[in-house]
Formats: structure tokens, C-alpha cells, sequence
């Protein structure tokens, strides 16, 4: 065991998650979005800025709703998923 075990412990030590790069989007791509949105934020994400997403958004584009949900993390449909869902079938109309 100790045999198999060993590589294995000493690859994780070298992990190094990689992410795709992201793209971001322009005013333009933004102002051009003609379908209505829902952006639901986590408010202490790690992965973004919501308060600076939201300033962006709203004035480029009145199809885009945002809400920033306080107290949550980058994993908010799991921290609120109730929330989430209703916000989703709110939005959609489908409740």
C-alpha cells in the first residue's frame, strides 16, 4: 500500500487547479442582449465583484435584472436554493 499511495500523495501536492480563461464582455456584447436576464450575485463571492457587476449591468441594458443575495459565497444555489429556485421561476413565470 504505502507503495501505491505514496505517488499519489506527492501528485496532489503538485495540483494546480486550472481555469479556462474567461471572457468578458464588452458594452457593446451587453447593450446588444435583447432577451430578458436574471443575474443572481453572491454577495461574497470570491470569484467576482457583485456591487461593481451590478453598477456595470443596469445601466448598459434594462433586460438585465441583477440581485445580489447578502452572506452568500460563489456557491449560493447551494447556500439558498430555495431562493434561487423562486427567483428563477419568479423571472420566468412560471410559479
Amino acid at each position: 500500500m504505502r507503495h501505491t499511495f505514496r505517488p499519489l500523495l506527492f501528485s496532489g501536492f503538485k495540483y494546480r487547479a486550472r481555469l479556462p480563461p474567461q471572457h468578458l464582455f464588452t458594452d457593446d456584447e451587453l447593450r446588444a442582449i435583447e432577451v430578458p436576464t436574471l443575474i443572481v450575485l453572491a454577495g461574497r463571492s470570491n470569484i467576482h465583484r457583485p456591487h461593481e457587476v451590478v453598477a456595470r449591468l443596469e445601466p448598459l441594458n434594462p433586460d438585465i435584472r441583477t440581485e445580489i443575495v447578502p452572506r452568500t459565497t460563489h456557491m449560493l444555489t447551494l447556500q439558498e436554493p430555495d431562493l434561487v429556485t423562486a427567483r428563477i421561476l419568479d423571472f420566468t413565470g412560471s410559479s
